[in-house]
């Protein structure tokens, strides 16, 4: 489910579109992004770019963040740990839920797996709430 405000910030989010990337939840402090792995996703090793799983899982993180309130949220730092290679064919799936908020601060996880289950990596990220 994908709140129709979020529908519509997603409808304007260039880059993961232009990327592939699909964002398939969005409610309720949870997010689900997924992309396919093109040929032109791969980087010079032929596995998947560290950038383009970096980008399926900040922005489901950002959706995970919008979703958990009315206001509006930023990246604020974000550390991803790239755990197993993804190939070409393959999809990954990203899944980003609100650990912590406090204030204008919250805590988000978020797991980005290969179709057979596999976790490719892991990325927690601090979210700044903005007001307005």
């Amino acid at each position: 489910m994908i709140d129709a405000t979020l529908a519509a910030l997603w409808e304007v989010d260039a880059l993961p579109l232009e990327l592939g990337i699909a964002l398939t939840v969005a409610s309720g402090g949870r997010a689900e992004t997924r992309v396919t792995i093109e040929p032109r996703h791969v980087n010079t090793h032929g596995i998947c770019h560290g950038g383009l799983i970096f980008t399926l899982a900040d922005t489901c993180f950002g959706f995970a963040a919008h979703s958990s309130g009315a206001e509006r949220a930023v990246t604020q730092a974000a550390n991803i740990s790239y755990i197993s290679p993804a190939k070409v064919g393959e999809v990954l799936t990203a899944r980003a839920a609100v650990i912590s908020r406090a204030g204008r601060t919250g805590i988000i996880d978020v797991t980005v797996t290969a179709g057979d289950g596999r976790t490719v990596a892991l990325l927690r990220g601090q979210a700044r709430f903005l007001p307005g």
